[in-house]
């Protein structure tokens, strides 16, 4: 079991999460445990339980960075192609070159490629 935790948003597809358990990760869904949860709420599980966030959500930058909310990470998918075939791609591929860089950051992924941001 790796030691990064995960906690999916609901904006996220379903597949993802089965592909992050797949790998063994420990991964909380939003969808499964509290359906509809603020997104405030959702960073501060996320941080009591030392998990990174994964969204589509772009509303988490607002959060950690205008309003200062606490958090361990978020990765935030912007991709064009909207399939889950390609946003498992994608996350695939953040885990295998920049599994490092994921907690204490904010990373956006997208066509253009990987933006990272330290979180204060």
């Amino acid at each position: 079991m790796h030691e990064i935790k995960f906690l999916v948003d609901e904006s996220v597809d379903f597949p993802l999460v089965v592909f992050l358990r797949s790998k063994g990760f420990n991964v909380k869904s939003i969808s499964e445990d509290c359906p509809s949860l603020e997104d405030s709420k959702i960073l501060d599980i996320a941080f009591k339980e030392n998990r990174i966030i994964i969204s589509n959500d772009k509303d988490f930058g607002n959060l950690v960075f205008k309003q200062n909310l606490k958090s361990v990470g978020v990765v935030l998918l912007r991709l064009h192609d909207q399939s889950s075939k390609a946003k498992i791609e994608a996350l695939n591929m953040l885990i295998n070159n920049y599994f490092s860089k994921l907690l204490g950051n904010f990373i956006v992924v997208s066509i253009r490629g990987i933006r990272i941001r330290k979180i204060r």
